[in-house]
């Protein structure tokens, strides 16, 4: 069966296509790397078993409901459907996938990342930051700018939000 959200009513017969959309509001240029990496539209397969197919099927469930806390849900399902999509398409085209996003997946770089946004207030060094990810300042430091395109030390400053306390004293070896 094929739910018709817009008239409530079952369609007898079947659609080619379900359309999802959402919204989100960014502040500054934090999320301008992904947002220029990204297609106008990114059509996606819901393959059967998939952890995005069982997120939009609780998705589609839970719009069809009036339940209290329902725009909650449906707002954090929202969040993990993004973070899903993002995954599948920046894993299936790395060449386009933003810095950050390779930079993840990276021995050297992503255990740093990680510390940073856990503890976004700490003075990191490129040497902490380094032995975190089992490497030398070199070597951490060249893997960072070739992943981000900039410096590390940089990195931390231009990337402050919400998340990353300000950089106001300089990063240090």
């Amino acid at each position: 069966m094929v739910w018709d959200f817009r008239n409530q009513t079952a369609l007898s017969e079947p659609v080619a296509a379900t359309f999802f959309c959402g919204a989100y509001r960014f502040e500054g240029d934090l999320c301008q790397s992904l947002l220029q990496a990204l297609p106008e539209m990114l059509p996606l397969r819901r393959v059967a078993g998939s952890t995005l197919r069982a997120t939009m099927d609780l998705l589609a469930g839970a719009m069809l409901r009036d339940d209290p806390g329902q725009q909650t849900l449906l707002d954090r399902l929202l969040d993990v459907a993004l973070v899903q999509i993002l995954r599948e398409h920046f894993t299936s085209s790395t060449a386009t996938a933003p810095g950050w996003f390779r930079a993840s997946g990276d021995a050297r770089i992503g255990p740093a990342l990680q510390a940073l946004h856990a503890n976004p207030g700490h003075p990191w060094t490129v040497a902490e930051l380094a032995a975190l990810g089992y490497a030398s300042e070199f070597s951490f430091a060249a893997a960072f700018k070739r992943h981000h395109g900039t410096a590390p030390g940089r990195w931390r400053h231009e990337t402050r939000d919400h998340r990353l306390a300000p950089a106001s004293a300089p990063m240090t070896s």
